[in-house]
Protein backbone atom coordinates (compact mmCIF):
# COMPACT_ATOMS: atom_id res chain seq x y z
CA UNK A 1 0.00 0.00 0.00
CA UNK A 2 1.60 3.24 -1.11
CA UNK A 3 -0.26 5.75 1.07
CA UNK A 4 -1.50 4.22 4.32
CA UNK A 5 -3.02 7.55 5.39
CA UNK A 6 -5.58 7.42 2.58
CA UNK A 7 -6.86 3.99 3.65
CA UNK A 8 -10.30 4.44 5.28
CA UNK A 9 -10.00 1.11 7.10
CA UNK A 10 -6.92 2.49 8.90
CA UNK A 11 -8.94 5.48 10.12
CA UNK A 12 -11.68 3.14 11.29
CA UNK A 13 -9.08 1.07 13.16
CA UNK A 14 -7.81 4.23 14.86
CA UNK A 15 -11.35 5.24 15.81
CA UNK A 16 -12.14 1.78 17.21
CA UNK A 17 -8.82 1.78 19.08
CA UNK A 18 -9.87 5.02 20.79
CA UNK A 19 -13.23 3.49 21.68
CA UNK A 20 -11.50 0.37 23.00
CA UNK A 21 -9.20 2.49 25.15
CA UNK A 22 -12.18 4.38 26.59
CA UNK A 23 -14.01 1.11 27.26
CA UNK A 24 -10.91 -0.41 28.87
CA UNK A 25 -10.60 2.61 31.16
CA UNK A 26 -14.27 2.32 32.07
CA UNK A 27 -13.80 -1.38 32.89
CA UNK A 28 -10.72 -0.60 34.98
CA UNK A 29 -12.68 2.01 36.93
CA UNK A 30 -15.54 -0.46 37.43
CA UNK A 31 -18.13 1.32 35.31
CA UNK A 32 -20.78 -0.89 33.71
CA UNK A 33 -20.03 -2.06 30.18
CA UNK A 34 -21.94 -0.32 27.43
CA UNK A 35 -22.72 -0.75 23.80
CA UNK A 36 -20.53 1.23 21.41
CA UNK A 37 -21.66 2.81 18.18
CA UNK A 38 -19.47 4.63 15.71
CA UNK A 39 -20.62 7.38 13.39
CA UNK A 40 -18.46 9.19 10.90
CA UNK A 41 -18.73 12.84 9.95
CA UNK A 42 -17.32 12.03 6.51
CA UNK A 43 -19.73 11.78 3.63
CA UNK A 44 -21.28 8.33 3.20
CA UNK A 45 -20.89 6.44 -0.08
CA UNK A 46 -23.59 7.08 -2.65
CA UNK A 47 -26.56 4.71 -2.31
CA UNK A 48 -29.83 4.32 -4.14
CA UNK A 49 -32.77 6.14 -2.56
CA UNK A 50 -34.40 2.78 -1.71
CA UNK A 51 -31.32 1.55 0.17
CA UNK A 52 -30.75 4.65 2.29
CA UNK A 53 -31.44 4.41 5.97
CA UNK A 54 -32.56 7.28 8.12
CA UNK A 55 -29.44 9.08 9.33
CA UNK A 56 -28.62 8.62 12.99
CA UNK A 57 -28.55 11.74 15.09
CA UNK A 58 -24.97 13.00 14.99
CA UNK A 59 -23.28 13.70 18.28
CA UNK A 60 -21.80 17.16 18.69
CA UNK A 61 -18.10 17.56 18.07
CA UNK A 62 -16.05 18.65 21.05
CA UNK A 63 -16.32 22.32 21.85
CA UNK A 64 -13.46 24.30 23.25
CA UNK A 65 -10.10 25.59 22.15
CA UNK A 66 -8.76 22.30 20.76
CA UNK A 67 -10.61 20.32 18.08
CA UNK A 68 -10.37 19.20 14.45
CA UNK A 69 -11.82 22.44 13.06
CA UNK A 70 -8.88 24.36 14.54
CA UNK A 71 -6.51 22.72 12.03
CA UNK A 72 -8.57 22.66 8.80
CA UNK A 73 -7.80 26.29 7.82
CA UNK A 74 -4.07 25.54 8.18
CA UNK A 75 -3.88 22.70 5.63
CA UNK A 76 -0.75 23.21 3.55
CA UNK A 77 0.91 25.50 6.09
CA UNK A 78 4.09 24.82 8.02
CA UNK A 79 4.28 23.91 11.70
CA UNK A 80 7.54 23.95 13.65
CA UNK A 81 8.25 20.79 15.66
CA UNK A 82 10.89 20.69 18.39
CA UNK A 83 11.74 17.29 19.81
CA UNK A 84 14.51 18.58 22.06
CA UNK A 85 16.97 21.48 22.24
CA UNK A 86 18.76 20.46 19.03
CA UNK A 87 16.21 18.48 16.96
CA UNK A 88 13.64 20.66 15.21
CA UNK A 89 12.00 20.78 11.79
CA UNK A 90 9.42 22.62 9.73
CA UNK A 91 6.65 20.17 8.81
CA UNK A 92 3.77 20.75 6.40
CA UNK A 93 0.20 19.81 7.42
CA UNK A 94 -1.01 17.68 4.49
CA UNK A 95 -4.21 16.11 5.85
CA UNK A 96 -6.85 16.56 8.54
CA UNK A 97 -8.98 13.42 8.72
CA UNK A 98 -12.76 13.50 9.06
CA UNK A 99 -13.95 13.28 12.66
CA UNK A 100 -15.33 9.97 13.87
CA UNK A 101 -17.80 10.11 16.75
CA UNK A 102 -17.93 7.20 19.18
CA UNK A 103 -20.67 6.81 21.76
CA UNK A 104 -20.51 4.73 24.93
CA UNK A 105 -23.10 4.53 27.69
CA UNK A 106 -21.08 6.99 29.77
CA UNK A 107 -19.81 9.49 27.22
CA UNK A 108 -19.24 10.48 23.61
CA UNK A 109 -15.81 10.86 22.01
CA UNK A 110 -14.59 12.37 18.74
CA UNK A 111 -11.42 11.09 17.06
CA UNK A 112 -9.39 12.62 14.23
CA UNK A 113 -5.84 12.54 12.90
CA UNK A 114 -3.39 15.07 11.51
CA UNK A 115 -0.83 14.07 8.89
CA UNK A 116 2.39 16.06 8.43
CA UNK A 117 5.09 15.81 5.78
CA UNK A 118 8.48 16.06 7.49
CA UNK A 119 12.15 16.07 6.46
CA UNK A 120 13.35 12.47 6.02
CA UNK A 121 15.86 12.55 8.90
CA UNK A 122 13.44 14.03 11.49
CA UNK A 123 11.74 11.88 14.14
CA UNK A 124 12.40 8.47 12.53
CA UNK A 125 11.18 6.55 15.61
CA UNK A 126 8.32 8.87 16.63
CA UNK A 127 7.97 10.78 19.88
CA UNK A 128 6.52 13.83 21.54
CA UNK A 129 7.27 17.25 20.06
CA UNK A 130 6.56 20.81 21.06
CA UNK A 131 4.55 22.28 18.18
CA UNK A 132 4.22 25.91 17.17
CA UNK A 133 2.44 27.74 14.36
CA UNK A 134 2.30 31.52 13.81
CA UNK A 135 -1.52 31.61 14.10
CA UNK A 136 -2.09 28.98 16.83
CA UNK A 137 -1.20 28.48 20.47
CA UNK A 138 1.78 26.29 21.23
CA UNK A 139 0.99 22.65 21.99
CA UNK A 140 2.58 19.22 22.37
CA UNK A 141 1.84 16.29 20.02
CA UNK A 142 2.88 12.67 20.04
CA UNK A 143 3.84 11.86 16.46
CA UNK A 144 4.24 8.47 14.82
CA UNK A 145 5.96 7.89 11.47
CA UNK A 146 3.70 6.09 8.97
CA UNK A 147 4.22 4.59 5.53
CA UNK A 148 7.45 3.23 4.12
CA UNK A 149 9.18 6.63 3.98
CA UNK A 150 10.66 6.05 0.53
CA UNK A 151 8.91 8.94 -1.22
CA UNK A 152 7.81 11.07 1.74
CA UNK A 153 8.42 10.99 5.48
CA UNK A 154 4.95 11.28 7.03
CA UNK A 155 4.17 11.85 10.71
CA UNK A 156 0.72 11.26 12.18
CA UNK A 157 -0.84 12.72 15.34
CA UNK A 158 -4.01 10.97 16.61
CA UNK A 159 -6.54 12.58 18.94
CA UNK A 160 -9.55 11.27 20.84
CA UNK A 161 -11.47 14.01 22.64
CA UNK A 162 -14.43 13.80 24.96
CA UNK A 163 -17.42 15.50 23.32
Amino acid sequence: MENAAADPSRRQLIAWSGAAAATGLAAYLGWPAGEKTVESHASAPAQKADERQKPAEAAPLPAGPFNRDLFVPHLGSEFTFKQNAVASAACKLVEVSPATVMKTTKSTFAAFTLLFEAPKAFLKEGGTCHVSHPQLSEMDFHLTPIGDGKKKHLLEACFTLKA
